[in-house]
């Protein structure tokens, strides 16, 4: 398998339904759904959005996006 074809499946498996067409708020949405994939491994989350783990914290913050208790 290419490294495309690997980057594609990875991106398809993080498609999500929006029901809004904010961007701001699909952003968040997609924050969301990755880091609940990746059970808040932040690191994980960053390299799967394709951004520096310190855009995503920024982002989380910019969201008040809180890991769960």
């Amino acid at each position: 398998m290419s490294d495309r074809s690997k980057t594609e499946a990875a991106d398809e498996r993080f498609a999500i339904a929006l029901t809004e067409r904010s961007l701001p708020k699909a952003e968040e949405a997609l924050i969301r759904k990755i880091l609940e994939e990746t059970n808040w491994n932040l690191k994980h989350a960053a390299m799967l959005l394709h951004i520096a783990r310190g855009t995503l914290y920024s982002k989380m913050k910019k969201y008040n996006i809180r890991r769960p208790l």
